[in-house]
């Protein structure tokens, strides 16, 4: 059984079961702010913003499954051992739906630093 679940429709949340988190060194965030929810090794959720757009992008299994919203659009929330991503207006959306669940298996530390520094406002170049 398929433990990543994408809705029909965009109403149903796409659900990961988060094995392991990937985040970028922190000296790179003043370009590139990133980290990854991965479940498998077919299987995961990748977070990105340019420190200087206002864009933040994600991506579940390729770029074929993506979206991108201004920061402000975007909000993380813990309920628990999961994290829930509501995206209330995307600039673009393919094959996403606009509610995320990743539900941690483990502790992990940083998350909240990540999610801090995506939803800040654009770094002045």
């Amino acid at each position: 059984m398929e433990s990543v679940k994408k809705a029909n429709n965009g109403d149903a949340p796409l659900v990961l079961n988060c094995n392991k988190i990937e985040i970028i060194s922190k000296e790179m965030w003043v370009e590139l702010i990133n980290m990854g929810f991965i479940e498998d090794d077919f299987n995961y959720i990748d977070i990105a913003r340019l420190a200087y757009e206002d864009e933040i992008d994600i991506e579940h299994n390729d770029q074929v499954n993506s979206l991108s919203a201004h920061y402000q659009d975007v909000c993380f929330t813990f309920n628990g051992n999961c994290l829930i991503i509501d995206v209330a207006k995307s600039i673009h959306s393919y094959n996403m739906p606009s509610k995320i669940t990743i539900v941690f298996n483990q502790d992990f530390d940083n998350v909240q630093e990540v999610l801090d520094a995506l939803k800040a406002p654009a770094m002045e170049i």
